[in-house]
């Protein structure tokens, strides 16, 4: 399916893009309901949703049994861009310290290398 690759490509692991599937395809659903739908073994859902969680992806529903809902798409989407941006900004800000400390105190050799009787 090309949304769970899709997922995949942006960092949900297998298990994880499966049940966010399945979870934008109901209202809210049980981990019953998530197994049957994503194919998931229910052990793996827990781990799953708890993932999904602290990307703030889900909401959950403190019924009896316990109900998982999924932010609408557009949401969810913006929230994974944001997350995303803050992240390359991040790495951004890393990323140039370590190359400015670096080429500060590289001193820069040029060997030129001529070739052909004619050039020497």
């Amino acid at each position: 399916m090309l949304l769970i690759e899709s997922l995949q490509n942006i960092g949900f692991t297998s298990y994880e893009a499966r049940v966010f599937a399945a979870l934008m395809k109901n209202e809210a659903a049980t981990v019953s309901t998530l197994n049957t739908d994503s194919g998931v073994p229910s052990s793996a859902i827990y781990g799953a949703l708890k993932k999904l969680e602290k990307k703030g992806l889900i909401e959950i529903q403190n019924t009896r049994p316990v109900r998982y809902k999924c932010l609408p798409p557009e949401d969810a989407v913006n929230k994974l861009k944001r997350s995303f941006e803050e992240e390359c900004d991040s790495i951004l800000l890393e990323l140039d310290s370590i190359y400015g400390s670096l080429a500060e105190e590289k001193v820069e050799e040029t060997i030129w290398t001529i070739s052909g009787a004619k050039n020497v």
